[in-house]
């Protein structure tokens, strides 16, 4: 869009059962995780890749007692 942006500004955050074994097929699918797992402070268990244009894929799942 003129005057907008795109790409890396954009974070698509999908809920998940299981964040390591997302992690595990996302890496088999040969897309790297750049971040995490790890647990926020907010209850969530949090890892983060990119697609292939270069977008930020947050993957989440709530902690158990959150």
């Amino acid at each position: 869009p003129a005057g907008g942006s795109t790409g890396p500004d954009l974070e698509i955050v999908v809920g998940v059962d299981d964040v390591e074994l997302t992690c595990k097929r996302l890496r088999l699918a040969g897309f790297p995780v750049i971040l995490g797992p790890m647990e926020t402070p907010w209850g969530t268990l949090h890892a983060w890749t990119r697609d292939p244009e270069g977008r930020s894929v947050s993957v989440q799942q709530p902690l158990a007692g959150a």
